[in-house]
C-alpha cells in the first residue's frame, strides 16, 4: 500500500512534466504555422498527444487517492507525506548468489514451515497420551487410619496404623473407543507430517522464485537506466534535427513519450525490487523484527518522511 502511493504520486509527477514538454511542442508548431513554416497536423498531433497525457492523469489522480485509502485503512490514520525513493538507487541481491541455499533456508526457518511443525509435535503428543491409555499402570496407595478402643475403667487408648501398597492395574477390554481414538490421532498425525512436508516444499519454492525474480529485477533496472541515457541522447539528437528541419514535431513528441514513459517503468521497477525483497525475507522466515524494514528503509530518502 505504501509503494503504491509512491508509484501513483511518480506517476503523476512524470505525466505532468510530459505535459509540459507537449505545451511547449505545441506553442512552437502554433508559432511556425503563423508564420508559415509549420502545418495544421504537426498542430494537431500536438495537442491529441496533450488531451491523451491528460486523460492518463486524470487516472493517475484517481489511483493514487485509492492507494492513500487503501494505506489509510491499513494504519488507521490519514497517511502524511511518505518518505520516497532517494537519489542514486542502487541495489544488488543479497547473498548467498544461490538460489537454491534461500530455498534450503526457507524449508527451514518458514514461519508457516514452523507452524506446521509444532502442528505435528502437538499430533504425535496426542497419540502419546491416548496409546498409553491401554497400557498398565501402577499405583502407589497410601493410608493412615487412627483407632481408638474404649478400655474400661482405664479410658481411651488410641493407636495409628499405617499402609502402603503397590496396585497394578491391567486394561483387559477397553472397548472400541480407545482404538477409534488412537486411529484418529494417527490420522492426524500422518496429516500433519504431511502438511510439513507441503509446507516445505512450498516455503522453498517461493524462496526461490523471490530470489530469482530479484535477480531478474535488479538486471531489469540495469537494462532500463541504459535505455534512459539512449533514449534522453535520442531526444537530444531529434530536438536538434527539428531546429535544422531534419526531424519533425511528431519525431520529437514520440522520443519524448519513450522517455517519460521509460521513466515510469524504471520506477516501477525500483519499487517492485523492494517489494520483492521483503517477500524474500517472509519466505525465509525473517520481516519479524526491524531489520528488513530498515534495510527497505536505507533506499528511501527519510528527510521527506513524516
Amino acid at each position: 500500500a505504501y509503494f503504491d502511493i509512491l508509484l501513483a504520486q511518480d506517476d503523476i509527477e512524470s505525466l505532468e512534466a510530459e505535459q509540459r514538454a507537449i505545451s511547449t511542442e505545441l506553442r512552437r508548431a502554433e508559432r511556425a504555422l503563423e508564420v508559415g513554416s509549420g502545418t495544421v497536423t504537426a498542430v494537431n498531433e500536438a495537442r491529441a498527444r496533450f488531451d491523451l497525457v491528460e486523460a492518463r492523469r486524470l487516472r493517475a489522480d484517481n489511483t493514487l487517492e485509492i492507494a492513500r485509502e487503501n494505506l489509510r485503512r491499513v494504519i488507521g490514520r490519514e497517511p502524511g507525506t511518505l518518505a520516497g525513493l532517494r537519489p542514486g538507487f542502487e541495489a544488488e541481491p543479497p547473498l548467498p548468489v544461490d538460489p537454491g541455499a534461500w530455498g534450503e533456508r526457507a524449508e527451514r526457518d518458514n514461519l508457516q514451515v514452523r507452524a506446521a511443525r509444532n502442528s505435528l509435535l502437538a499430533a504425535q503428543e496426542d497419540l502419546r497420551i491416548e496409546e498409553f491409555e491401554r497400557l498398565p499402570s501402577v499405583d502407589l496407595v497410601a493410608g493412615l487410619n487412627r483407632i481408638s478402643r474404649d478400655t474400661t475403667g482405664a479410658g481411651t487408648s488410641q493407636r495409628n496404623v499405617g499402609q502402603i501398597s503397590l496396585r497394578l492395574s491391567m486394561p483387559l477390554f477397553t472397548g472400541g473407543a480407545l482404538e477409534s481414538r488412537i486411529r484418529q490421532r494417527q490420522a492426524e498425525r500422518d496429516a500433519s507430517s504431511d502438511d510439513v512436508r507441503d509446507a516445505r516444499r512450498v516455503a522453498g519454492l517461493e524462496a526461490e522464485s523471490a530470489y530469482r525474480n530479484l535477480v531478474a529485477i535488479d538486471r531489469q533496472i540495469g537494462a532500463l537506466e541504459q535505455a534512459l541515457r539512449s533514449i534522453i541522447s535520442t531526444e537530444e539528437s531529434t530536438r536538434r534535427g527539428l531546429e535544422v528541419g531534419l526531424r519533425t514535431t511528431l519525431d520529437l513528441l514520440n522520443a519524448q513519450r519513450d522517455r517519460f514513459e521509460t521513466e515510469r517503468e524504471l520506477a516501477a521497477s525500483r519499487y517492485a525490487y523492494l517489494l520483492e525483497y521483503l517477500r524474500l525475507q517472509v519466505a525465509v522466515g525473517g520481516g519479524l523484527d526491524q531489520a528488513s524494514v530498515d534495510d527497505v528503509n536505507f533506499f528511501l530518502d527519510s528527510d521527506d518522511q513524516s
